[in-house]
């Protein structure tokens, strides 16, 4: 529905048939998943007719806000970002985030750990028991 959306916004506009006055919003450069952390490469500016163009989307000049924070819903590549599409709460901090992705590595490495542990033949005793 939102990528047939913004199809017939990028249509009207090339027909003419919408505004000749547009607005920069902030949109996805490619899909972002729901729980996703939005990076400065993850989002772009494009130009969209003001007869689209609400108060419910992120403006440029207010990207920095959305860096940072994580998504609620997928968002599709060329979809105009909304307040709507966050999490409430504070930003990731990349440091944050990678604490985060060390512990999971630290997690999986343990848990590889693990496996191959139960999996390695038992060891005799001391008496080849």
């Amino acid at each position: 529905m939102r990528a047939t959306l913004a199809a017939l916004l990028g249509l009207l506009a090339r027909a003419g048939l919408a505004d000749e006055t547009t607005s920069a919003v902030v949109v996805a450069v490619d899909d972002l998943p729901a729980g996703a952390v939005v990076t400065a490469s993850a989002v772009t500016q494009r130009e969209v007719p003001d007869t689209f163009v609400t108060r419910a989307m992120v403006r440029p000049a207010l990207r920095d806000a959305v860096l940072g924070r994580r998504t609620r819903f997928p968002i599709l590549a060329g979809e105009p970002l909304r307040w709507a599409f966050f999490e409430p709460g504070r930003r990731v901090e990349a440091c944050d985030a990678q604490r985060a992705e060390q512990t999971a590595e630290a997690q999986v490495s343990r848990h590889r750990e693990v496996l191959r542990a139960r999996a390695a033949p038992a060891r005799p005793g001391p008496r080849g028991e």
